[in-house]
């Protein structure tokens, strides 16, 4: 350890940089099961790091979670959330390509609803996929692998 002139304290440094300088791994170990936090704070607010029945990174400033997890699912709830945009438009804006997997033989869903209705991609355990609209139970378009169809039904 060295505290240089500046007043900083370096661990694994002789020249540290900041008023806690660490050159290494750091760990915080608790030996009971009080909930612990390690806090991030300047002139703008407080971010804190989080472990308790709930952990991750807090914004206390604007009491929102801006990522987590309770230990079974993980969270983001700071608005919209881009891959590969740093300015994403929606909830979910994806720039490139995507794949979305799931393994098994059951039917598989990537969903669109709104108040009106919900249309699908759907992947059915039969192997037929296509454009399924769940509000009048119709298959829009779709392929058995082998030709593709464009079913006919009327509209309610």
């Amino acid at each position: 350890m060295c505290i240089a002139a500046t007043s900083y304290v370096g661990i694994g440094t002789t020249t540290p940089e900041h008023k806690l300088h660490v050159n290494g791994n750091v760990a915080a170990i608790a030996t009971d099961t009080t909930p612990r936090s390690f806090r991030a704070i300047n002139t703008n607010g407080t971010i804190s790091l989080l472990t308790s029945t709930s952990r991750g990174v807090y914004d206390s400033t604007n009491s929102r979670w801006l990522i987590g997890t309770n230990g079974t699912n993980s969270f983001l709830l700071c608005g919209n959330v881009g891959i590969g945009t740093e300015a994403p438009e929606y909830k979910l804006d994806v720039n490139g390509s995507m794949n979305v997997f799931a393994s098994g033989a059951t039917a598989r869903h990537i969903h669109v609803t709104n108040s009106v209705g919900k249309m699908s991609l759907h992947v059915a355990a039969s192997g037929k996929r296509g454009l399924y609209d769940s509000t009048i139970d119709h298959w829009m378009i779709y392929t058995d692998g082998t030709s593709v169809y464009f079913p006919s039904k009327p509209l309610s």
